[in-house]
C-alpha cells in the first residue's frame, strides 16, 4: 500500500484519513516518542486500516522550533504491515543465596 507524503502528514496531524464520504478509512493507534537526531526528530506512527483491521507503521520527521513551528516530512510513503506481539526475555545472572 502506497500513500502520498501529504496523506501521511495528514494522518499524523488529524489522526485519521477519511474518504470522499467522510468515512474513517485509516486511524492512528499509537504515536511514539520523538527521537532527537540533532536538527531533525523522528517519530514512529502505528495506524490501522479500518476495513481490514490490519496495522501499519511509518516514520515521520520534523524540523523547526518548539517556539515557532515544525515542518514535517515523510521519506518512505510505503508503510510496513506490523503486528503487536508480546515477547518474553530470559535473563541469566548470578544471584546471592
Amino acid at each position: 500500500m502506497t500513500f502520498t507524503e501529504e496523506q501521511l502528514k495528514e494522518l499524523y496531524i488529524e489522526e485519521t484519513l477519511r474518504d470522499e464520504n467522510e468515512n474513517v478509512v485509516y486511524e492512528v493507534i499509537e504515536t511514539g516518542e520523538w527521537a532527537d537526531e540533532g536538527k531533525f526528530q523522528d517519530c514512529e506512527v502505528i495506524f490501522k486500516e479500518v476495513s481490514t483491521g490490519k496495522h501499519y507503521r511509518y516514520f515521520i520527521t520534523r524540523s523547526g522550533s518548539y517556539f515557532s513551528h515544525y515542518e514535517y516530512e515523510v521519506f518512505d510513503t510505503d508503510p510496513v504491515e506490523v503486528a503487536l506481539v508480546t515477547e518474553t526475555i530470559t535473563v541469566t545472572h548470578w544471584k546471592s543465596v
